[in-house]
């Protein structure tokens, strides 16, 4: 798929066309504290599915959002357009819905990024006004009661852009986001804003741009009168920058065109690489297909044909499909699939360990929109109606 966004500012517009590659942000440090290879006897876990969410008929999801979990195994998953949380049991089982559109306390437009501080209390990134939205949690016969408690800006300018919230020792929320560069005002750049239940921001860690095992963009430009266009093109099944955010402020950073993963402490210390001689797989006929297809559109935004472009279609997809952290610290390596195949990921430890490798049906996503804790994952499928249904999987196999 490719589209393009233009932006325009002093005289000057900038459009990105975007296909499958997207490009992501990285931290610079020193040399690899360690390195982690594959070993044949890491076990291997097994995802098996253990239900599937049960809507009602009045309360239909449309568009989950990075669901989270309780310490009752209760899921939150807010749909993000309908401006609400659907709350299920530990069943599966739908026991209500929290919130509604609006900017009062309790509502919120176009939530996102469910997630449970220490106190047990869930938070909601209201995109739509630009902050958090907090409720208290309480038991309430055999569902739940969720009242209002406060709302917290958002750190930065950048709302709409998700990335999962977590907490550091101190309840301290760890939001991510990019922000004007101090040096630069064209510039955007990503900061990790560290902030209080007030909203002070009390400290930030700016990341630097992750250029290696990316593929990198063609750029055209063109004079239109007084304004000056710059389109960025990218090649179809390249290799994108690849983020993950964890506990207490770690993060990962990778390119998915070589397995090779860096782990960051929460200051930006580098902690871990995670390295693997590993190949992506070739390219079906039907990726070949949608792969010229996006050529053909990709030169028609470039102003120029097919044959002219500076690249063409790889012979394989990526490595790397994705990385993200568990909710036990541990980091899950993603490898590439094609659609309908058993999807694959090397587990490691905080200590950088392979701690296992995990396996699960195709159509079920866990790492965006998903949440793993210990062995039990709950993750998003698609119906045949591409309606969007809670899963949940218990791993049997791994350590």
């Amino acid at each position: 798929m490719v589209g393009l966004r233009r932006v325009v500012y002093g005289g000057c517009s900038i459009a990105f066309a975007m296909t499958t590659s997207i490009l992501g942000t990285a931290c610079k440090s020193e040399a690899p504290a360690n390195q982690t290879d594959a070993k044949s006897d890491v076990p291997t876990a097994i995802g098996n599915l253990a239900w599937v969410s049960s809507e009602r008929a009045d309360a239909p999801l449309s568009q989950i959002e990075r669901l989270t979990v309780d310490a009752k195994q209760r899921v939150f998953a807010p749909d993000f357009k309908e401006s609400a949380v659907f709350v299920y049991g530990a069943d599966g089982v739908f026991l209500k819905k929290i919130g509604r559109k609006g900017s009062g306390p309790g509502e919120f437009d176009r939530g996102c990024c469910a997630a449970i501080d220490g106190h047990g209390r869930l938070w909601i990134k209201d995109t739509g006004n630009s902050r958090y939205v907090v409720f208290t949690v309480t038991d309430a016969g055999t569902s739940v009661d969720a009242k209002p408690a406060f709302v917290v800006p958002v750190p930065h300018s950048d709302r709409n852009w998700g990335p999962r919230l977590w907490f550091d020792a101190k309840d301290h929320m760890i939001s991510i986001g990019h922000a004007t560069d101090a040096n630069n005002p064209d510039k955007r750049v990503v900061k990790r804003f560290i902030a209080d239940t007030t909203g002070q921001v009390l400290q930030t860690i700016e990341e630097l741009p992750q250029t290696e095992d990316v593929t990198k963009p063609v750029e055209f430009r063109s004079v239109d009168g007084p304004n000056t266009s710059v389109e960025y093109l990218y090649q179809p099944f390249g290799a994108g920058a690849l983020r993950a955010d964890g506990p207490n402020g770690t993060f990962a950073l990778a390119g998915a065109g070589k397995y090779s993963v860096r782990w960051f402490s929460p200051t930006g210390e580098l902690l871990h690489t995670l390295v693997q001689d590993v190949s992506g797989p070739e390219l079906s006929a039907q990726d070949r297909l949608a792969g010229d297809s996006s050529l053909l559109q990709i030169a028609r935004q470039g102003h120029t044909t097919v044959a002219q472009l500076p690249f063409k279609l790889p012979e394989r997809r990526p490595p790397l499909y994705n990385i993200f952290f568990d909710a036990d610290g541990r980091l899950w390596v993603q490898r590439t699939t094609l659609k309908g195949q058993v999807q694959n990921a090397d587990v490691y430890a905080t200590d950088g360990s392979l701690a296992f490798h995990a396996a699960w049906p195709a159509g079920i996503a866990i790492a965006n929109n998903g949440f793993v804790r210990g062995h039990t994952a709950w993750g998003v499928q698609l119906d045949e109606n591409d309606v969007p249904h809670i899963v949940r999987m218990e791993f049997n196999g791994g350590r």
